[in-house]
């Protein structure tokens, strides 16, 4: 049995599973007040958006359950603000994926399809465990990050990411990371076993369809930047920061040429402690399409 289905068993039948936490400790300030969400009085609060990065590939023949977790989640899930980011990943070092990227190598699952919430906590796909963990997230944060794109060329952004905290800190380990993503790529042939768990999903879309199926997909990673030693020198935020004033670093992609369509871009952007690499809170806009125009603080992401 191999260990894809031998996770996704564990957690259909062994009934709900604990949210498993990655060795990232709770962020500053003081760590009680992320968990407890007792802020002191003082801090200025900002609507925190949660961060879904989800593993999954088209060799993957069980992840087609896990886009349909993901599709329940957005509809049943309305108060609790929150982007996916699909991480499609090989199933080996030596087999290929037609929308893997490299650089996101970092981020590990133990299984497929799998989820990281926040970078913070491991989750399978089922169970309702997603959601009980997303209703569990605090709604406010003394960490805010805004996204600004401009178009500078025909496939040529500058992206410009800004950090502004509610309290002072004279400590500070942020850095800022952005993720160009990209909705309806494909179509892609997408292995399908729904058939092997037809009796736990007696009403999912994927039973009438064959193994493999041709497929579209939402919220795929194209590129992230900065990661590795990038990420040491790029985004990182300076150590004494000041209450309420907003602090900015501006980069420049260049559209990669997996892209299938420009108009279906949009980049989120991540701020990060770098302790815990625990991602505190999130802003995403979509690509402007003609040069000199950008959309940012002003135009958010419908």
């Amino acid at each position: 049995m191999s260990r894809i289905f031998s996770l996704l068993f564990a957690a259909l039948v062994g009934g709900t599973a604990a949210a498993q936490s990655s060795t990232a400790t709770t962020a500053t300030p003081p760590a009680a007040t992320v968990e407890t969400h007792a802020y002191p009085k003082d801090y200025v609060l900002y609507p925190r958006v949660q961060v879904i990065e989800e593993g999954t590939g088209t060799w993957c023949g069980y992840c087609p359950l896990g886009m349909e977790a993901l599709e329940r989640l957005r509809k049943d899930v309305k108060s609790v603000p929150f982007v996916v980011i699909a991480v499609h990943q090989a199933q080996s070092a030596y087999s290929s994926e037609p929308m893997q990227v490299q650089d996101y190598r970092f981020l590990r699952f133990e299984g497929f399809p799998q989820v990281w919430l926040n970078r913070k906590q491991r989750l399978d796909m089922f169970n309702n465990e997603m959601s009980a963990a997303l209703y569990k997230q605090p709604k406010k944060t003394p960490f805010k990050v805004e996204t600004k794109v401009t178009k500078t060329d025909t496939f040529d952004y500058d992206i410009t990411l800004t950090t502004t905290l509610g309290f002072d800190n004279h400590n500070t380990t942020l850095r800022m990371q952005y993720v160009l993503v990209e909705d309806h790529v494909g179509p892609y042939m997408q292995a399908n076993n729904a058939q092997n768990y037809a009796q736990y999903f007696p009403h999912s879309a994927w039973l009438n369809k064959p193994n493999p199926a041709q497929t579209y997909y939402n919220d795929v990673a194209r590129a992230i930047y900065p990661v590795g030693e990038s990420a040491e020198r790029e985004g990182v935020l300076p150590t004494e920061m000041r209450r309420g004033v907003p602090v900015s670093q501006t980069f420049h992609i260049f559209r990669p040429g997996s892209v299938q369509n420009a108009s279906r871009l949009r980049i989120v952007g991540l701020l990060i402690d770098t302790q815990t690499g625990e991602i505190l809170n999130a802003d995403q806009q979509k690509l402007p399409t003609v040069i000199g125009t950008s959309t940012g603080i002003h135009s958010p992401l419908a």
